[in-house]
């Protein structure tokens, strides 16, 4: 109300600047991957890095924009690929369940510093550091390229870029793939009962035979028991694997248990066909809602539903059991996908 007749409604302020020259950030990083051997599994375990994005007007708002760089970088080669099967050309990685982002635990200590040089372009000296990684063409950004350059150095093909394809000499079955994610997490030995939902896992326990040992028990609340009792005197993951409806819920005392222990235990079980879940066909071991009962004993439950789907969903059993405060955690896969043969990451 003091501004001037003609002032009333607000300031406005324009300015044009057209820079004669582009600016580019400049920078150096070195990166100390290590890689498992037998597993193949990679884990970044230092990042050093030295960047010249200019005079630092913000300098938590830079090196926020410098770490998710390198954090996306680390998601893109070691947890993004696009996996096609090879017979009809379906995307089989189209969402979360597929690929994974990169966690805390996933990045390292980012040992950095600024070597600031003013820029003679700009009005204030700076430099682009704004969106880091995602500007960057494919395999451009530098932080991107250094891990995929160090992982060929070591003689190991990182996952591949966006839009490569990987060939079905990845193809196996969903009980190979579920018996290879227990191997790559650290487990030896599961304790279980054969029957015929879970056929397909028991043949890649056997094929698996030099790496894991199965101990049979004759009655199922027996497998659950020991695997509760192998958790608690290792400080390992306790496994075991059971058929799907009685067979499940006769291992219920043990997982109660198990849940009201604190104890690491893997409840492994199979399902009934994909196509007649909770269609109450009377199917040999249907019982209603099987997901939602290990859901109410357990930490964490899921149903994978695709052999696709088994790194990630695996991936995220063990972070449920090896994080936070130890419980039990539950999977369930049905007898059709255990054999079902496809890609798998």
């Amino acid at each position: 109300e003091t501004l001037e007749p003609g002032l009333r409604g607000g300031c406005v302020g324009e300015m044009d600047f057209e820079g004669k020259h582009t600016t580019f950030p400049n920078g150096a990083y070195v990166v100390e991957v290590e890689v498992d051997p037998e597993t193949g599994r990679v884990a970044v375990d230092r990042f050093v890095g030295v960047d010249d994005l200019g005079r630092i007007v913000n300098e938590p708002l830079a090196f926020g924009q410098v770490t998710g760089g390198i954090a996306q970088a680390i998601g893109e080669v070691l947890m993004e690929g696009s996996v096609y099967d090879p017979d009809s050309g379906q995307l089989l990685t189209g969402s979360l369940m597929d690929y994974a982002f990169p966690r805390a635990d996933d990045v390292p200590f980012i040992d950095h510093a600024w070597a600031a040089t003013p820029s003679p372009n700009s009005l204030l000296g700076v430099k682009g550091v704004g969106e880091d990684d995602t500007t960057e063409s494919l395999d451009g950004d530098p932080h991107r390229r250094l891990i995929r350059n160090k992982l060929s150095d070591a003689g190991t093909r990182p996952a591949p870029a966006k839009g490569e394809n990987m060939t079905a000499s990845s193809s196996m079955t969903g009980g190979t793939a579920l018996v290879r994610a227990l191997t790559e997490n650290g487990i030896d030995t599961v304790f279980g009962l054969p029957g015929i939902q879970l056929d397909g896992l028991f043949n890649a326990f056997y094929d698996a035979r030099n790496s894991l040992r199965v101990i049979n028990a004759r009655h199922e609340q027996g497998t659950a028991y020991m695997a509760f009792g192998y958790a608690q005197s290792t400080g390992k993951v306790g496994a075991y694997a059971v058929v799907p409806g009685p067979g499940l819920m006769n291992t219920f005392a043990a997982l109660s248990t198990a849940y009201g222990c604190n104890a690491r235990v893997l409840a492994l079980t199979g399902q009934i066909p994909s196509n007649t879940i909770g269609r109450g066909l009377g199917m040999l071991h249907e019982v209603p809602d099987q997901l939602g009962q290990m859901e109410r004993l357990t930490k964490w439950s899921h149903r994978i539903n695709h052999p696709s789907e088994v790194p990630a969903v695996m991936d995220q059993a063990f972070r449920e059991l090896w994080s936070g405060r130890p419980r039990p955690v539950g999977i369930e896969m049905p007898l059709d996908q255990l054999h079902l043969k496809s890609p798998v990451g």
